[in-house]
């Protein structure tokens, strides 16, 4: 933005009476006014007729009767055309995933088009009809698989009196409509990821008295296998520590994922051959979110390391790391 206020010059304070506005794709020459403003009118400014995706330099010129110039100052600035969007749905919804056919949406609501449902439940909408179902009762995160078109969710189990609920996995297969029921069972289940071939499943197990543990576990029950806990790990043996976001690599050979200690979040890999973890990003700024491109080649991260949350690239060949 502009410092668009008053000046001091020569020691005495200048209140401008108009503001000039200039547009040009280069800094040093082409610029064209694009529309006077009057003090008293110095809201915002609308430019017009730019080209979608174009660099601009924008120039504000402050006058004050009797000075040739009292200020400029000039900012560069990308013109976009924001996107228009759709309402699909009237759900409060949360947890929103695409199908793998792009044809429907999944999300995890207590109340569908404004109608209270009761527990947290699972639902899909198809996009073209708006037609909602109820796929689960008592769900609090799922995962859908590209590969299979099954669903992981982890679901609330009431306990006996007295006793803790406890959260289990289960995985529907969309096409049968049967649920295999996986051997995992735990106070605070969360973050399942399918692996890209739809074997595995990744999650989150968190425990006040274990901490926080990474395990994965094939979807048909079998090859249960832990591969981080934070109380356990030589690298991140913290009781803070906080996994925000995890996933596999293409070739299912590691898992990446962001965690954050003591405020700050960096990104990790883990090795699912030998359990090895490495930092990937561990800097002074916030970089979370990873995701893994097709080929594996590029992650798509949120950063703070422009001064805001933005989508940067880090390359794993040469580790470049450029804005989006």
């Amino acid at each position: 933005g502009f410092f668009a206020g008053a000046s001091f010059i020569a020691g005495s304070m200048a209140i401008p009476d108009s503001y000039e506005l200039f547009v040009s794709k280069s800094f040093s020459n082409g610029y064209v006014r694009e529309s006077m403003i009057f003090s008293d009118r110095l809201q915002s400014q609308k430019i017009k007729n730019l080209s979608n995706g174009t660099p601009y330099y924008v120039t504000l010129k402050t006058n004050k009767k009797g000075m040739q110039s009292v200020m400029s100052d000039t900012i560069l600035v990308m013109s976009y055309e924001l996107p228009k969007l759709s309402s699909v749905s009237y759900t409060q919804g949360q947890g929103v995933l695409a199908s793998p056919d792009g044809t429907e949406f999944a999300f995890i609501s207590s109340q569908v088009d404004g109608f209270p449902s009761g527990k947290p439940s699972l639902f899909t909408q198809n996009i073209d009809t708006r037609v909602v179902n109820k796929v689960q009762e008592n769900v609090t995160d799922f995962d859908w698989s590209a590969a299979t078109a099954d669903f992981a969710f982890v679901y609330d189990v009431p306990g006996a009196e007295n006793e803790p609920s406890q959260q289990k996995i289960g995985i529907l297969n969309i096409s049968s409509g049967e649920t295999n029921y996986l051997p995992v069972s735990g106070g605070s289940l969360s973050k399942l990821k399918f692996s890209p071939d739809g074997k595995w499943v990744a999650y989150l197990n968190y425990s006040e008295l274990e901490g926080t543990s990474l395990w994965r576990i094939q979807t048909d029950g079998s090859n249960k296998e832990l591969l981080f806990n934070s109380f356990v790990s030589t690298d991140l043996n913290r009781s803070d520590l906080s996994i925000e976001h995890i996933d596999f690599t293409p070739d299912v050979s590691s898992i990446i994922f962001s965690a954050v200690l003591s405020g700050n979040s960096s990104i990790y890999r883990i090795s699912l051959e030998t359990t090895q973890l490495e930092s990937i990003l561990e800097e002074k700024w916030n970089d979370s979110n990873p995701t893994i491109s097709p080929n594996g080649e590029t992650m798509i991260f949120l950063s703070t390391r422009s001064g805001q949350r933005a989508l940067w690239k880090y390359r794993f060949a040469d580790k470049q790391i450029t804005p989006l």
